[in-house]
């Protein structure tokens, strides 16, 4: 998150999202806010950028971390404020298999960012990381939200990053 000038990331750890928060940790950067609550976490990242005046991220796991963080999703898409949003989903080969926690995140932030989308593959990270921030702080800034499952932060150490 560095290389795209992403310096501090909001979240309430769990699940799918914690090898991407080890990878963080490991790099040392982005600075990690650990928070109470989803929407809180949303909130403050949405708040970060208002103050700040650079995007911030939003780092939430599978199924109720990212339906948690809605109203703070929708806070920021009101507000303006750009923040990129990592959602987390169980390792690809477990997804639409029944695994515990599994939802589509991509799909149900669809209705409240400007634009989410699913990493299919860990070669396209950079770009879609670069081409959603790029988004997130167009003219109208907003929140965007790029989809990561467990298992691709391994495949290429945290490409995505």
């Amino acid at each position: 998150m560095a290389r795209v000038g992403i310096d501090t990331l909001f979240t309430v750890t769990g699940g799918p999202l914690m090898p991407f928060l080890r990878t963080c940790k490991s790099a040392r950067h982005p600075r990690v806010v650990i928070c109470r609550h989803e929407t809180a976490a949303a909130i403050m990242a949405a708040s970060y950028f208002h103050d700040r005046g650079v995007a911030a991220a939003l780092a939430l796991t599978s199924g109720p971390g990212a339906a948690n963080a809605t109203n703070g999703i929708v806070h920021a898409l009101r507000e303006a404020a750009a923040v990129f949003v990592v959602s987390a989903r169980p390792a690809s080969r477990k997804v639409a298999r029944g695994s515990v926690q599994d939802f589509d995140s991509a799909s149900f932030l669809s209705t409240v960012t400007k634009r989410s989308e699913a990493l299919l593959s860990a070669h396209q990270a950079a770009f879609l990381v670069d081409d959603l921030l790029a988004e997130a702080l167009a003219p109208t800034p907003g929140p965007v939200n790029l989809t990561v499952c467990a298992d691709q932060w391994d495949q290429q150490a945290g490409g995505a990053s």
